[in-house]
């Protein structure tokens, strides 16, 4: 199971993603200080997460067929793909205004 935690314009969600019925989802804080889930994504999208991290308003997911997709962080839908590349494993990092992602395949 992976999380990761981000702040999307005064918002703090813990983004979760593993395997079972649930393999991704967004959860909030209540009005009563409680955490609820905003979005899940089933098990018919993929299968299960093997890592996941986040970049501002964008989530890089890797399941475990190795597909590397990215997500808009609050509409949690998928917004690309690359079908063509099996990916091992990857790490996203920032500098300034860029951002790069590292493929280890």
């Amino acid at each position: 199971t992976h999380a990761a935690i981000t702040g999307l314009k005064r918002n703090i969600k813990l983004f979760v993603g593993g395997t079972g019925d649930s393999v991704l989802s967004t959860w909030n804080m209540n009005d009563v200080k409680e955490l609820e889930a905003s979005h899940v994504v089933d098990s018919s999208i993929m299968k299960g997460v093997k890592n996941c991290q986040i970049l501002g308003d964008t989530i890089y997911i890797l399941d475990d067929t190795y597909f590397l997709s990215m997500w808009d962080a609050h509409a949690l839908v998928m917004v690309w793909s690359w079908p063509s590349v099996q990916i091992q494993d990857f790490l996203v990092t920032a500098e300034g205004h860029s951002a790069a992602i590292l493929l280890g395949n």
